[in-house]
């Protein structure tokens, strides 16, 4: 066989690999020319268009019918699009995009993009692939938020275990001190507390579940619990007697009282940081015995209780819009006890309006009206 004769079998016969390979390619492939329309696509593109290659062939990548956007349904910029920075010149991989098929669905695809040149150094087409990765960015989503869950779960463990191990540091070190034996049945108290927190924590985590089973609970008697499980420092609990029952997960209304109680004792007693980053580090508290009462209270317009302290409040934040806002933008760091409290309410399904108290501080209302009286 002469030279030229193996030269163009050997043509023949990359062409004809060619195609196999773009014909068996486990992804979508689509050439598109320098306006954007689409000249070649693969069978499998075509079978991902419903086997009709006809209803690719001579569109447009740019149409408005595909409503290309990034997974969470933000538009995609014109100069942000594969294609178009590959009829740039520029060689993109790894972007993840949403599309709309002809059947309605959008999948999300991980697309490459690139430029074809001709022998003068032109770009001449675009060569893009796109891979479907729905169930890939569906476990990956669903992995990043359980490890969001987990890190809240973290934090919640965190901030309000502090509250019954001070109260069983401080009990041990007072029985210590005096030899008083009985003082160590606080000590009990606190650990069971410590310890059914967790337990219900965890075991709402792996169910996937904010609250567990809920139950009628006397208010009257979760807020005196809750009273019992957190360092008072001096400060007053004045409990309505006509507090009614709320049907609720006991463990988790104890803990939004826990607190409740926790933070107003924290800025009414002490020195505490402010301005709207932080909690006031300047507040006039008045004389050394000042403290801070909180009070607990049915509402009158409708079935729900209140919260209130008479403390200092949280300076320069003085409407009910202004303190949601600022709970809602606290990290972990800062005001995450009312971030617990808002998500304890939340998921009990509970309307809760915050704004400043009558004298000073905050208060609290949680409207149980509206909620399910079931699971």
């Amino acid at each position: 066989m002469t030279p030229g004769r193996d030269k163009h079998a050997q043509d023949e016969l990359s062409a004809e690999l060619l195609e196999q390979v773009l014909e068996t390619s486990p992804i979508n492939i689509v050439v598109v020319d320098p306006a954007g329309t689409i000249t070649l696509v693969n069978g499998r593109t075509a079978s991902s268009f419903e086997d009709e290659t006809s209803m690719v062939i001579g569109e447009s990548v740019f149409a408005p019918k595909w409503e290309l956007t990034d997974p969470n349904g933000e538009p995609i910029a014109p100069e942000d699009h594969p294609v178009s920075r590959a009829l740039n010149g520029e060689e993109t991989y790894g972007m993840r995009l949403a599309v709309t098929l002809p059947s309605g669905e959008r999948p999300v695809v991980r697309t490459n993009a690139a430029p074809i040149y001709d022998e003068a150094g032109n770009v001449v087409y675009a060569v893009a692939t796109l891979e479907d990765i729905t169930e890939m960015n569906r476990r990956q989503r669903e992995l990043a938020a359980k490890n969001r869950q987990l890190e809240s779960l973290a934090s919640v463990l965190s901030h309000d275990l502090r509250n019954p191990l001070a109260i069983a540091r401080g009990y041990t070190d007072l029985a210590q001190e005096t030899g008083d034996l009985s003082l160590l049945e606080k000590v009990d108290a606190a650990h069971d507390r410590m310890e059914e927190l967790v337990d219900s924590l965890l075991l709402l985590a792996r169910r996937g579940h904010a609250i567990g089973p809920k139950e009628p609970v006397a208010l009257v008697t979760s807020a005196y619990a809750a009273w019992e499980s957190v360092e008072t420092e001096g400060a007053s609990f004045d409990v309505g007697t006509d507090l009614e029952t709320v049907v609720a997960d006991r463990i988790r209304l104890q803990q939004l009282f826990e607190n409740l109680i926790r933070n107003a004792v924290e800025h009414g007693t002490t020195s505490t940081r402010t301005g709207r980053e932080e909690l006031a580090d300047t507040v006039d508290h008045g004389d050394d015995e000042a403290s801070v009462t909180i009070t607990v209270r049915p509402l009158t317009a409708t079935e729900g209780f209140s919260v209130e302290d008479d403390g200092p409040g949280i300076p320069e934040l003085t409407t009910p819009r202004e303190l949601a806002e600022y709970i809602d933008q606290s990290d972990d760091t800062k005001g995450l006890g009312l971030k617990i409290v808002h998500a304890i309410a939340d998921a009990h399904g509970w309307t809760t309006t915050i704004g400043p108290g009558t004298d000073g501080g905050l208060r609290f209302e949680f409207d149980v009206s509206e909620a399910p009286d079931e699971d």
